[in-house]
């Protein structure tokens, strides 16, 4: 995504919280890519800002693992 996809003010989407989550994820090509990218990129790129030895990459990485890389999809809204 770009910073074009970032929430602002005005949009019906004003952070990253559960309705922009679902948004997202309700698209099959963004799902499919995000998956590639993580399974590709995810873990180098989060070593890149924590130690793959601390706690907040293992926060980080295990939510990616078991809450994005499997987020059910939604109807878009």
């Amino acid at each position: 995504m770009s910073p074009e996809g970032k929430p602002d003010k005005g949009n019906k989407y004003l952070s990253y919280g559960q309705k922009y989550k679902d948004y997202l994820f309700c698209h099959t090509t963004f799902v499919s890519h995000f998956r590639e990218w993580f399974l590709q990129f995810g873990q180098s790129t989060l070593e890149q800002k924590y130690k793959s030895s601390s706690d907040l990459w293992f926060v980080y990485y295990d939510y990616a693992v078991k809450e994005l890389i499997s987020y059910p999809p939604k109807p878009a809204v």
